[in-house]
């Protein structure tokens, strides 16, 4: 993973069970289940608006960048 390339706001793990979102003006990252009936978690991280975010080549962890330069990884087993 290159933070390089990190510019979308959405991204999806390879199995496509789950879309990772940020960009939200109240500061979280919303984790949605695509393929089950289950709530949408919730992650805050600052109060910093992020404006990218990706997984880890393997989806363990999804990291999110803010405008101020501000890296944040979380573990997502």
């Amino acid at each position: 993973m290159a933070l390089a390339v990190m510019r979308e706001r959405v991204c999806a793990d390879r199995a496509l069970s789950f879309l990772f979102s940020s960009g939200y003006h109240d500061c979280l990252v919303r984790i949605q289940p695509l393929q089950a009936e289950l709530p949408t978690l919730k992650l805050a991280y600052n109060d910093m608006l992020g404006t990218c975010i990706t997984l880890t080549e393997d989806d363990r962890e999804v990291v999110v960048g803010t405008r101020d330069g501000l890296v944040v990884v979380w573990n997502v087993e």
